[in-house]
């Protein structure tokens, strides 16, 4: 399952107007990323969890990642055009 949710997901990384490919070793296209510190309640771990032991993402951190992607295509990115 994870490798259909990477190969369908990376599309969309590759297409965010704010994300700048760094160089890899490896020839894949690969980002920078920073550490942030998130305080998240009990119930929402347990449900990220639920979703990494149920294999709909790789980890905490992809699940996130994804959360926070869809939430700006709609709120930051997709509002560029109605300001």
């Amino acid at each position: 399952m994870f490798e259909s949710y990477l190969k369908t997901n990376i599309q969309q990384y590759k297409q965010l107007p704010s994300l700048q490919p760094c160089d890899s070793t490896s020839g894949r296209r690969e980002y920078k990323t920073r550490l942030i510190t998130l305080h998240l309640p009990e119930p929402y771990i347990k449900a990220l969890d639920k979703l990494v032991d149920d294999k709909y993402y790789p980890n905490r951190a992809e699940a996130i990642r994804v959360a926070i992607r869809d939430l700006l295509n709609v709120e930051a990115w997709g509002r560029r055009g109605n300001a």
